[in-house]
């Protein structure tokens, strides 16, 4: 949940609210009443918001997606960033997207022009995404629904294998936040259990918690399961009960 006066002192003080929605490492979805408080907030004391949306198509629980701009009509300092690279698989092809309001989309093509920056995104990324978003609806449908049934199984192992891990499935993302503060050892000690047992996930340190892991879901479910054991016998190694 979020800290709504403590949001308000940090963006008394700023001129820019980054916002990452859906939220990358937790994978919560914003409802549309927390949205509406942030845009309220940053009306109040006159900040951007710049939205990270490049998770927006991978919705665990079927529920509607929220946007930032749905808000631009009560407010026009919103900006929106984000790709189909995420959700279909295209990231090689290159392409990625921003809205902005009106009055400062030539300024910014103009400020871009004379940086080394793309503005002309590769052709077969611009084909891709339109494809994606006009004719791919049963595809997203289907990733989503065996993206869900991925995080049912993580959450089934831990909970039979290691129930000090705690992890509950996100509303979005492919991302499983994992907490490991109850198991007894470090973010330090665990990375070289992890890393002996030839499995890599990544540090919450990253994100500022020492606290978390951050596994990747994305991926077939056999590919998950060999990770998820790998996880195990790391774990297994930090108790000395069993390595190999």
């Amino acid at each position: 949940s979020i800290d709504f006066k403590k949001l308000e002192n940090k963006i008394k003080t700023s001129k820019i609210l980054l916002l990452c929605s859906p939220h990358n490492p937790t994978g919560k979805s914003f409802s549309d009443k927390e949205l509406a408080k942030i845009v309220d907030l940053a009306k109040k004391y006159n900040i951007a918001i710049i939205s990270d949306e490049i998770h927006m198509d991978i919705n665990l629980n079927h529920s509607p997606r929220n946007t930032i701009m749905k808000y631009l009509v009560d407010y026009t300092n919103i900006y929106l960033a984000s790709s189909a690279s995420k959700a279909f698989n295209i990231p090689g092809l290159g392409g990625s997207y921003a809205v902005l309001p009106e009055p400062v989309k030539e300024k910014f093509l103009n400020i871009t022009r004379k940086r080394d920056f793309v503005n002309s995104a590769n052709i077969f990324g611009m084909h891709a995404m339109v494809t994606a978003y006009e004719e791919c609806d049963k595809y997203l449908d289907d990733l989503n629904d065996y993206l869900y049934e991925n995080m049912k199984y993580v959450e089934r192992f831990l909970n039979d294998k290691i129930p000090e891990i705690n992890f509950e499935i996100p509303e979005a993302t492919y991302l499983a936040w994992i907490d490991i503060s109850k198991t007894g050892f470090s973010l330090d000690e665990w990375q070289d259990a992890l890393i002996k047992n030839k499995v890599a996930i990544m540090d919450g340190r990253v994100y500022g918690d020492d606290h978390h892991l951050r596994l990747n879901c994305g991926c077939p479910l056999s590919k998950l399961k060999d990770g998820i054991n790998r996880l195990y016998r790391a774990y297994l190694y930090l108790k000395e009960d069993v390595y190999e």
